[in-house]
């Protein structure tokens, strides 16, 4: 996989990014997003961050090994 550009029900989707993550850190999570926000009225570049990884340095949005196989299997099955 080279890129993924957007996937709607993931990414963009407020009520999914919820479910995802623990109500202890919702507060923190809607900072992230209002520092990027903010960051990109003002030109700068969005945030960006590794969607799988197995490096929890990486601070991936998933990194349990069954959703990193099957992101990384779904990559390689692509066309293109």
């Amino acid at each position: 996989m080279k890129c993924v550009v957007l996937q709607v029900p993931i990414i963009s989707d407020t009520l999914s990014s919820l479910r995802r993550v623990p109500q202890v850190h919702i507060s923190t999570l809607f900072k992230v997003f209002s520092k990027d926000r903010i960051g990109r009225m003002k030109g700068y570049k969005p945030f960006v961050r590794k969607l799988v990884s197995f490096n929890s340095e990486d601070r991936p949005v998933y990194n349990l090994d069954q959703a990193v196989t099957w992101y990384s299997e779904v990559g390689e099955r692509l066309p293109y």
